[in-house]
């Protein structure tokens, strides 16, 4: 699908938390390629040369998309620059320790619940309170694969991925009356420095268990993204779209 079918992000206004590399960079610059402003949220400050001719589309935040003072603050800033703020990418988050939970410390969950459920629940609260007074728009939260199905040493990443699932399908419920659609993305492995640098043979057990044979790109995410906002689809909401090459369903089968 091609950025020309997403018309209503033209000229709109968007908010990204952890846009500053991977998917949520990605993200970043085909709305910017959409014609779309955007406020980025980050702790560190993006580097990507697709980023340098779009400066009077972009604000950029550099701070934790955790903190509601952060988050209130970069909106508004936003808001002052290019208008109504009429969607909303939540895209921050952190993987935490990767092994087994007997093996995990008394505070293992603190960071993850901090990052990943309760900075979630913030920019999503944050963020709906100005589409709704913009008159509706969308907003996508970042899911995983592992909010479908367990595997070792994930399952405290799993358990916030699993919240933010929950989350996403009780404010759909909500903000249906606002005119706001509220969905998920669920990637899998996908080519980004969040899975960290991997030996040739953990990429080739990793590869193993994917039916497509191949870990993903960001914006084969990006993509989908887009279209999560875009009027292309107006009738979903509460939706958790899976991009994982079909991880999740050989899982399941």
């Amino acid at each position: 699908m091609g950025d020309a079918m997403l018309t209503n992000l033209s000229g709109s206004h968007a908010l990204v938390t952890g846009g500053a590399s991977g998917i949520g960079l990605r993200t970043v610059l085909r709305l910017l390629q959409a014609d779309a402003a955007v406020t980025l949220i980050d702790l560190n400050r993006p580097d990507a040369e697709g980023l340098l001719g779009n400066a009077e589309r972009l604000h950029v935040v550099a701070g934790d998309a955790s903190d509601a003072d952060v988050l209130r603050a970069a909106i508004a800033a936003g808001e002052e620059r290019f208008g109504p703020l009429r969607h909303a990418v939540i895209a921050a988050g952190i993987t935490g320790k990767l092994q087994p939970i007997l093996d995990q410390p008394d505070d293992a969950m603190d960071a993850l619940l901090a990052v990943n459920v309760r900075g979630t629940f913030l920019a999503l609260r944050l963020a709906a309170e100005r589409i709704r007074a913009a008159g509706g728009g969308g907003i996508v939260a970042f899911a995983s694969v592992y909010a479908k199905g367990a595997h070792a040493n994930m399952v405290l990443y799993g358990a916030t991925k699993h919240a933010v699932v929950g989350l996403v399908e009780g404010a759909a419920v909500e903000f249906a009356q606002y005119g706001i659609r509220v969905n998920a993305v669920a990637p899998g492995p996908i080519l980004t420095p969040f899975i960290g640098t991997i030996t040739p043979e953990i990429e080739a057990a990793v590869i193993a268990g994917i039916p497509q044979r191949r870990i993903g790109e960001p914006d084969e995410v990006a993509g989908a993204v887009l279209w999560l906002l875009s009027d292309a689809a107006s009738y979903v909401t509460g939706a958790t779209i899976v991009i994982d090459g079909g991880q999740a369903a050989r899982l399941a089968g």
